[in-house]
């Protein structure tokens, strides 16, 4: 009963799945303590590192505890994929990467992205899951009078590496680095805040340097000056890699107090503190991820009819629960573009 009521993520997920929970099955496995059976692989891949036990540990524990479970689980899902003991939606998604380049299994052009100072990442969650938040962010670049190119083929690795594949992972941020650097562009903007995290903190740990300057499409649009018209009261949703990952968390505010006509209000968990929708890859499991999801959008939905999201995960997430929610959910791109 204390961890339930202590942990953040098992009052978020309604289990103890979590990544502290995770983190001390990996101990017990390479302890000897514990086998990799069906039900202890299931609760390392059924845990999703958002950092937010981290943040809960770090304020209520002390500096001792300040530690990014991630990196137990990532190693303990490796040695899974080595072992052959990954689940099958782990598999699948392996396979969509051999057989497409990308997590979805999409068909990408593969032609030339061109060169340009600008390079718009849209990567395979924007593709696949957010087509819409991809088309406000090109009519807001052009509008802005931006010279840029759209790099819309194959995928970064992080989600790979998250989920154990390590050497295809590596092997497809290596051809993603490349695709990048074939643009020469000194600016580089992805709406995918996982993408921005793998290019500035991931890519270089595999020697991979990024020539251009890496920013979140929030990031950009704030140093342009975008500004927009709306009309009602919204709720910012900070998810995991755009806050906690990255501390990116004025860029967005300053982009909504630019919206005339438009009234933030801040939801009571928000910033770093703001309980995830879900996992990154939430469809694997449709009925967990929306149960995920439609806890937070409960704690939004107090706040504001209106959620406004910057990862195209957590649109996904929260779309998936919004009619029942009684919210409209939309990126920030898309407030901005009306």
């Amino acid at each position: 009963m204390y961890y339930r009521a202590y942990d953040p993520m098992v009052r978020c997920v309604g289990r103890e799945y979590t990544p502290n929970r995770a983190a001390q099955i990996a101990l017990l496995v390479a302890a000897g303590r514990l086998q990799w059976t069906p039900d202890v692989v299931e609760a390392m891949y059924w845990s999703f590192n958002s950092r937010i036990d981290q943040i809960w540990n770090r304020d209520n524990s002390g500096e001792f505890f300040d530690i990014d479970e991630g990196e137990w689980d990532r190693p303990a899902r490796a040695d899974l994929v080595d072992a052959g003991k990954a689940p099958d939606w782990v598999r699948a998604l392996e396979a969509n990467v051999t057989a497409s380049g990308n997590m979805y299994g999409l068909a990408d052009d593969q032609g030339a992205v061109g060169r340009a100072k600008v390079l718009y990442l849209c990567d395979d969650i924007t593709r696949a899951k957010a087509v819409t938040v991809a088309s406000a962010i090109k009519r807001l670049l052009t509008a802005q009078g931006v010279e840029f190119v759209t790099l819309a083929k194959g995928t970064d690795g992080w989600g790979l590496y998250d989920l154990g594949l390590w050497e295809l992972a590596e092997a497809k941020a290596k051809e993603y680095a490349g695709y990048i650097r074939e643009v020469g562009a000194t600016t580089v903007v992805a709406n995918n805040p996982a993408v921005v995290y793998a290019l500035r903190e991931w890519y270089p740990k595999l020697g991979l340097e990024i020539e251009g300057e890496v920013l979140h499409h929030t990031e950009y649009l704030d140093r342009l000056g975008v500004s927009g018209k709306f009309s009602g009261r919204v709720t910012l949703h900070d998810s995991s890699y755009q806050g906690r990952y990255l501390g990116i968390f004025d860029a967005p505010r300053n982009l909504l107090k630019r919206v005339d006509g438009l009234e933030l209000v801040e939801c009571y968990f928000a910033r770093d503190k703001a309980n995830p929708t879900g996992p990154l890859y939430a469809f694997f499991d449709e009925g967990f991820s929306k149960q995920v999801a439609a806890r937070r959008a409960a704690e939004l939905a107090l706040s504001a009819p209106v959620v406004v999201t910057t990862d195209p995960a957590s649109k996904r997430n929260l779309g998936a629960v919004a009619e029942e929610s009684g919210i409209n959910i939309q990126d920030v791109a898309e407030v901005l573009a009306g």
